[in-house]
């Protein structure tokens, strides 16, 4: 019996230590399971973000492209659309795409423009824009964005009761063209080609005596750009970041 039993305790033992060892083996197959799934998840995840990062670097190199492009007197809207993708230089990989179109709107981040009955439409004759020049300060409006459509003509006029009269002065092929006083009731009338032909500009100037002048732009046979709106895409691995940059035509100074 003592032999039997003897027998017995050891088999049961074994069998104990058996069921133990499977355990710790289950336990560690699946800790070391759920720490390879966790390596993989982070790795995947800072792979994303760095196919990421590499799209949105791409995307800047597009809109800093376009920019530069206008820099230097270059900048055509037209030529910015680039739909076919461009490798970006260092990284083949990386890739981006360019488009461009005008902005037609009153700018919602100031109060010195604004459209005259509803700011969510673009600038025409039946919506037009509102400028408030500060007494001794300028308005510079530049009409000759390549590739842009332009009215036929922009009328000027002024709204408001001034002590001395205000200067506008248009220019045409980067030369002085007219010089204009305007007050009260007075106007002018600036011819501008659809095609920008003329590189026109008009800058109006209110000298330090006035009060704060509101002066009407009111277009004609179109829509009055207030500049562009440059979109660089960049995708990389699968990733893809969109840059959105706006490029207004004018400036207070």
């Amino acid at each position: 019996m003592t032999s039997e039993y003897s027998v017995l305790l050891s088999s049961s033992r074994r069998g104990i230590s058996l069921l133990l060892v499977v355990a710790m083996l289950g336990g560690l197959i699946f800790v070391t399971t759920a720490a390879a799934d966790l390596i993989w998840t982070v790795s995947r995840g800072s792979r994303a973000i760095g196919d990421s990062e590499s799209a949105y670097f791409a995307a800047q190199a597009a809109v800093e492209r376009a920019l530069l492009e206008f820099e230097k007197g270059s900048g055509s809207l037209t030529g910015l659309q680039a739909p076919t993708a461009i490798p970006l230089p260092g990284n083949p990989l990386a890739t981006y795409t360019t488009s461009a179109n005008e902005d037609i709107y009153a700018p919602a981040y100031t109060s010195d423009l604004d459209a005259e009955d509803d700011e969510t439409q673009p600038i025409t004759a039946s919506n037009r824009l509102l400028v408030n020049v500060a007494p001794g300060k300028s308005f510079f409006l530049n009409l000759s964005t390549s590739g842009a459509g332009y009215p036929s003509n922009v009328q000027v006029n002024l709204r408001t009761n001034l002590t001395a009269a205000m200067t506008l002065t248009v220019f045409a092929q980067n030369t002085q063209a007219t010089t204009t006083l305007i007050s009260r009731g007075n106007q002018s009338t600036v011819n501008i080609p659809p095609a920008a032909s003329n590189d026109a500009k008009i800058a109006i100037k209110n000298p330090a005596g006035n009060p704060t002048a509101t002066v009407r732009f009111s277009p004609t046979g179109g829509n009055l750009p207030l500049g562009i709106i440059i979109t660089g895409t960049g995708r990389y691995r699968g990733a893809e970041r969109k840059i959105e940059v706006a490029k207004p035509n004018w400036v207070f100074y």
